[in-house]
Order: C-alpha cells, then structure tokens, then sequence
C-alpha cells in the first residue's frame, strides 16, 4: 500500500536505509536469529520479571512474515509465537508434543484497568513480539507509514493500522550518518503515562542490516528525556 509522505522526508529516510544496510538488503532476509542477555528496569521488574514471568532467551524474528518466535519459552520444548498472519495479532503457544494452542486478538487483554496486571509469558511474548519486530523493521517500514512531521533529524510517522507497535503515532531520531540514536513512543498496553525515549546503541551487522545490541528506555515528559532508565536490554545475534 502506497502512503502518503511529505516531500522533505524522502532524503532522511533514504539516508537511514542506506545507514542501515540498504531497503533492498532488508527486503532478501529470511529471519534474524539472537537471544536477549539481558533484560532489566523498573518496568519489567513492576510487571514481574523473575516472579511471573521470565525474560524470553533465543528468539527468531521474521520481518516479511511479521512473526517473532521465542524458543524454549517458557520452558525447554515450548516456544510462544507472536503472530500477524491474521489481523488482530495472535499468540500461538507450542508445547513439546507439537500441541498448539491459538489466543487471537491478543491486544484485547491490557484493555482498561487489565493495563496493570502483572504478565504471564505470553503477556511478555506480546509485548516483546512486536517490539522486536518494529526495531529490526526500522527504517525501511517508515517508508509506509504516513509521515507527520519531519526535520533534518527526526521524523514523526503514523503506522498502518495492521501494524501492532507501541502505538500508532512514534518519533525516530537519527545521527548524522542516518543511524537511529532514539525512537519516542508511548507504551499503549502499559497505559497512555508511559512515554518512553528508546536509545539505541552498539551497531552489528546481521546478514547486511545493522543492528542495535544495547537498547535503553528512560521516560519523557513531552519531548524531554528524564536521567532514569526504566528498561535496559542487550542482545546478541546469531
């Protein structure tokens, strides 16, 4: 679907899919492959890490299919599937005699004051589902979503609405060299108080995209960053 974007925001997106490794480099991979090394802050910690939930470890994030699968989770033998062949999202959860049971609609469940639970594993496989898939998506999906606003180094964008995200409007920044430094969005499941600025760092290249390994949220008023990391997360890829 072709969408309509603002003249001046052609150059910048063009000089961040160059930076990371090329549009037509994306388009040719299959999958990324990695594992979560860490995973740490007050938001996973309030939302039950360690106690209700466990951090996800080797995960398979396929950005043409818009699917993220996280091995051996919860347990060895078990996988969770974020998974967008249908629209709403859906949850497939895998047991190790290749039973699979399918949550659809999976969205629906932080409706209202559910925002506050505590998460099960297949909360958490949400959430990190489709934040995987946005970051490892970023830039070259930006080129179809409608553009807002842009500058020399920031662009705000709209997403599709068939895209589950953060939320449906975010903010990319770019260093001068078209790497993205930081991404602002609100955490719509978490509630509409939670505005984050996602600083990206620690460059690898996979299959010819480059990658961010060490990811931090702090929390924003507007767009001014506040000195509090409320997620930290590093990652390591195959």
């Amino acid at each position: 679907m072709t969408r309509a974007r603002q003249p001046d925001s052609s150059e910048l997106l063009e000089l961040a899919c160059a930076a990371h490794g090329g549009l037509d480099t994306w388009l040719n991979v299959h999958a990324f492959h990695g594992s979560c090394r860490h995973l740490g802050g007050a938001i996973p910690l309030f939302k039950g890490l360690g106690t209700t939930f466990d951090a996800p470890g080797a995960f398979s994030v396929y950005p043409h299919e818009r699917r993220t699968v996280f091995h051996d989770y919860p347990k060895a033998h078990c996988k969770l599937t974020f998974d967008t062949a249908t629209s709403p999202a859906r949850i497939l959860v895998s047991s190790p005699f290749d039973q699979q049971t399918v949550l659809p609609r999976y969205r629906d469940r932080f409706l209202g004051l559910a925002k506050w639970r505590r998460w099960t594993p297949t909360d958490a496989a949400y959430f990190f589902g489709y934040a995987l898939l946005t970051y490892f998506s970023v830039p070259f999906i930006l080129t179809d979503c409608d553009v807002l606003r842009c500058n020399r180094n920031a662009i705000t964008v709209r997403f599709p609405l068939e895209i589950e995200s953060h939320c449906q409007v975010q903010t990319f920044w770019f260093a001068a060299n078209g790497t993205l430094t930081r991404h602002d969005y609100t955490a719509d499941i978490l509630g509409s108080v939670f505005r984050g600025a996602h600083y990206s760092s620690d460059y690898v290249d996979v299959q010819g995209v480059k990658l961010a390994q060490t990811r931090r949220v702090v929390p924003r008023v507007a767009i001014v960053p506040l000195p509090l990391t409320v997620l930290s997360a590093a990652l390591s890829f195959n």
